[in-house]
């Protein structure tokens, strides 16, 4: 079982036995586990204007 697979159960039988705490913890877990696969927020350069009101008249 993957690490996120693994939290996933976790948090599952935690929300059924009702421990919210525990619950809460394996949610964060999870995201922490899901960061790697987010993609990466790029920068551009902003276009020529030029290109910019060419693209916009086609």
């Amino acid at each position: 079982m993957t690490p996120i697979e693994t939290h996933l159960a976790a948090f599952r039988e935690a929300a059924l036995r009702g421990d919210e705490d525990a619950a809460a913890e394996e949610a964060r877990a999870v995201t922490r586990a899901m960061a790697p696969l987010r993609p990466l927020r790029v920068s551009l350069t902003p276009l020529p204007r030029a290109l910019t009101e060419e693209a916009l008249t086609c």
